[in-house]
């Protein structure tokens, strides 16, 4: 079933070099190397964490596009490629890769610079889409954003987590409730690793 709005696949043409051109509907075109296309191919992602499970660095480099064909009224691609991969591309997916949005600076800081982040309260961070953005540009420019009053349970936080990105999540979710006289401490949470580090400079771990 097509989508509303869709832009579809007019042409596509293997190039001597052994890039893939590409005409969509509107009129816009773009090249994709081969290597981008075996490094891309959806089949690859993880389902939920979206990881690439191909190591970029095998892939053959002297690759090239053989065939390419429009398939389901041009909503999808079928692409081969000399080292026997067939890959399939959604068209919209094809084309929202193809764009470069506008991605704001990265900033660097220290401690004698600290930038103006985002702060902003756990349940606007859950609710409203502005603050939501707001918080995922201060990640990305300063890679740093302050979220306060936060869920006290596991799968209240964790549905928090999941609005800002993708979970890597190996083990659990580890919840550390810091008391007024440790207010010095500082806790870190990575992917059900929890490090703690203490007033006196020594590091605890939890795994």
């Amino acid at each position: 079933m097509r989508r509303v709005g869709t832009i579809l696949l007019r042409n596509v043409k293997c190039e001597t070099n052994g890039s893939l051109h590409v005409e969509w509907s509107n009129g816009h075109t773009h090249k994709y190397l081969p290597q981008w296309l075996l490094d891309h191919d959806p089949s690859c992602f993880h389902p939920t964490s979206l990881q690439r499970q191909k190591d970029s660095a095998t892939l053959p480099r002297s690759a090239k596009t053989q065939q390419a064909h429009i398939e389901n009224s041009g909503s999808s691609l079928r692409v081969e490629i000399d080292d026997g991969s067939k890959i399939v591309f959604d068209s919209e997916w094809l084309r929202t890769l193809s764009q470069k949005p506008a991605i704001p600076e990265k900033e660097l800081w220290d401690s004698a610079s600290f930038p103006s982040v985002v702060k902003c309260q756990a349940s606007d961070l859950a609710t409203k889409d502005e603050v939501l953005l707001n918080c995922l540009d201060s990640l990305y420019r300063y890679g740093i954003a302050v979220v306060s009053n936060t869920p006290s349970r596991s799968d209240e936080f964790e549905q928090l987590v999941r609005r800002i990105g993708k979970l890597l999540l190996y083990r659990h979710i580890y919840i550390l409730t810091l008391s007024r006289r440790s207010q010095r401490n500082i806790v870190w949470v990575y992917m059900g690793h929890c490090s703690q580090e203490v007033g006196n400079g020594e590091r605890h771990s939890l795994h």
